[in-house]
């Protein structure tokens, strides 16, 4: 299979095009909140969605993002794609290099 270029600025119009095309399996490599991937799980009902996010702490400039804080982002994630979803959705809690081990 040809790699496909993807001319498209805004979440919603990709979306569309991946439900257009019948999108079936697809990987989110940092889910965060999970709210992108529970819209395309929402809106694309064949497609299984693994989401890969390690949830560590860490600091970004002057933001410190502590374990407790990134644990309660951790569970509305999982809640959002997991709780209706599974197992069409589903959370991989490694980072990118370890989840294509």
């Amino acid at each position: 299979m040809n790699p496909i270029i993807i001319n498209y600025g805004r979440r919603s119009e990709f979306i569309q095009m991946l439900k257009e095309r019948g999108a079936k399996l697809g990987v989110e490599v940092g889910t965060d909140h999970g709210k992108y991937a529970e819209q395309l799980l929402n809106a694309i009902p064949k497609l299984t969605l693994y989401c890969v996010d390690p949830y560590l702490a860490y600091i970004e400039g002057d933001e410190v993002h502590n374990e407790e804080e990134i644990e309660q982002i951790y569970e509305e994630a999982k809640f959002r794609v997991e709780a209706d979803n599974f197992p069409r959705g589903l959370i991989i809690r490694k980072t990118s290099m370890e989840a294509v081990k």
